[in-house]
């Protein structure tokens, strides 16, 4: 089963709607939906979707960010960034896994994120003597 903590950042408990906008620091421990404009950082232990209509311009980190709109700035992802065909990004990635739908766009820098580090040749011989 998942702990309270897991439960809460697959839960969506803040929307940023469509004509609402946001400048400043935003933080939360759950998921948050943007279909309008952010201006400044984002910090999301969930899951970020940036909706067709939402507008980001702001350093972003979160566990997943989904975008089938706009950011603009650098991003950190502890997990996956997937951009939509719709989507647009702009900015510096950094991230275990990097999706991007045929029609979508990213310019910047990507950088996957090292996961732990495979043997090498010498370490594995000395395991098999």
């Amino acid at each position: 089963m998942f702990s309270k903590s897991e439960k809460r950042k697959d839960t969506v408990d803040t929307v940023i709607g469509k004509g609402t906008v946001l400048e400043g620091k935003i933080q939360t421990e759950a998921s948050m939906r943007v279909d309008g404009n952010i201006k400044g950082e984002v910090i999301c232990q969930g899951d970020l979707t940036v909706g067709k209509d939402g507008c980001v311009d702001a350093s972003v980190q979160g566990r997943n960010v989904i975008i089938a709109g706009e950011i603009k700035g650098n991003v950190q992802a502890k997990e996956k960034i997937h951009i939509e065909s719709s989507g647009t990004l702009i900015g510096n990635v950094e991230m275990n896994t990097f999706i991007i739908d045929e029609g979508g766009t990213f310019k910047g820098e990507s950088k996957m994120k090292s996961e732990q580090p495979k043997p090498s040749v010498k370490q594995k011989e000395k395991k098999t003597s």
